[in-house]
């Protein structure tokens, strides 16, 4: 499977995007494994390849384990990125609230996840201060709302 994605990259340039990775070695434990001797730098059919494969994964301890000590993808990666969550102010910026008592009420909920905007509230945003009370139960509360995020990790 990784041979045949990386392999997209003989062509030109390519990115292969993997989001969840955690989840993904959850199913199949070996897959780091299988990853390492996939991009092995001495693989001859890897040689012309311009292939990017970028690992993603919301489960910041896994994926800080994935390039330590002994771990099969130890020195095979080019930059590990940690996105942080935004801001008080970042946040406020990005879903668009400019009343400070408001934005401190949204952050409270969506913790600075940029995700949650788009994934689970749909861009639903409250419209003004007097709007949270109506927006929380409406957009962060319903089945497919930030409701579903919290027993996901349980």
């Amino acid at each position: 499977m990784f041979d045949a994605l990386l392999a997209l990259g003989n062509e030109g340039p390519v990115a292969v995007v993997i989001d969840e990775f955690p989840y993904l070695v959850r199913a199949n434990p070996a897959l780091p494994s299988i990853l390492q001797n996939a991009i092995a730098p001495r693989r001859a059919e890897r040689e012309g390849s311009r292939s990017r494969l970028l690992l993603c994964g919301s489960a910041m301890s896994f994926m800080g384990t994935l390039l330590a000590g002994n771990a099969p993808l130890r020195g095979r990666a080019g930059l590990e990125l940690v996105v942080p969550t935004l801001d008080y102010q970042l946040s406020a910026q990005f879903w668009n609230v400019t009343d400070p008592a408001l934005a401190i009420k949204v952050h409270a909920i969506v913790g600075g996840t940029p995700a949650y905007r788009r994934e689970f509230v749909r861009d639903d945003t409250p419209a003004g201060a007097g709007d949270f009370d109506n927006w929380r139960p409406a957009a962060v509360l319903q089945r497919r709302g930030l409701h579903r995020r919290t027993r996901r990790r349980g």
